[in-house]
């Protein structure tokens, strides 16, 4: 039995003998060719909407779960990050808000109070 070496040289030597494809093999390679160069297949039906164009124009579904990402992680640093923001600027926060920070978002009960309020 040979060593790997020489099954690999051996299969090397069998590749190079038989290196033309067959004519067949070119006329189809060459059809495929003449196609593409024809020119991107007509879209059938009518164009896409708008929701697609916009789509498109930012980047795809790429680009919108990217949005979407972003958005969502400057959200919840906004929310939960109040403090870590006040310790970034030497406590200006705190001296807007009269020591509080979280008066900068209020939460949902102090949005409902304000409508019933108004009622």
């Amino acid at each position: 039995m040979g060593t790997d070496k020489d099954d690999l040289a051996a299969l090397f030597a069998e590749a190079r003998r038989d290196a033309t494809p067959g004519p067949d093999l070119s006329a189809r390679v060459l059809a495929d060719a003449l196609a593409v160069q024809a020119g991107p297949p007509a879209e059938a039906g009518r164009g896409a909407g708008w929701v697609m164009r916009s789509l498109g124009a930012i980047g795809g579904w790429p680009g919108l779960s990217g949005l979407a990402v972003a958005g969502v992680a400057g959200l919840m640093i906004g929310v939960y990050a109040t403090d870590s923001v006040d310790l970034l600027l030497n406590g200006q926060l705190t001296s807007l808000t009269g020591g509080d920070s979280t008066g900068l978002m209020p939460g949902i009960d102090s949005l409902l109070l304000s409508f019933g309020e108004e009622g």
